[in-house]
């Protein structure tokens, strides 16, 4: 082995490693579109249907003390966190295979 064997192995490629955080966001919006139909002149007004009551969020309340709504928030989290653990182990992966080849080159 000669003695400038290891400056000569450094050939080391560079990359670049990019963390990218994806977050979803989906948001709904659904509009009601109430058709107004044209009375006709001799149709008479029949009874007005009730208001149905909104119930102020209610039922969100009782999801949150279910822990409905916290699991949801937990799920995404989980899977954006592992969607960055898979990126990072694959870019780390790669990067080991490419030093291990570039170094093996010269006599591995």
């Amino acid at each position: 082995m000669p003695l400038n064997w290891r400056r000569r192995r450094r050939r080391r490629r560079r990359r670049r490693r990019r963390r990218r955080r994806r977050r979803r966001r989906r948001r709904r919006r659904r509009r009601r579109m109430k058709r107004r139909r044209k009375k006709k002149k001799n149709e008479e007004e029949g009874k007005k249907k009730k208001k149905k009551q909104r119930n102020g969020g209610k039922n969100r309340e009782k999801r949150r003390q279910t822990g409905e709504e916290a699991d949801k928030k937990e799920a995404v989290l989980v899977a954006v966190v592992v969607v960055v653990v898979v990126e990072v182990v694959v870019v780390v992966v790669v990067v080991v295979v490419v030093v291990v080849v570039v170094a093996g080159g010269g006599g591995g």
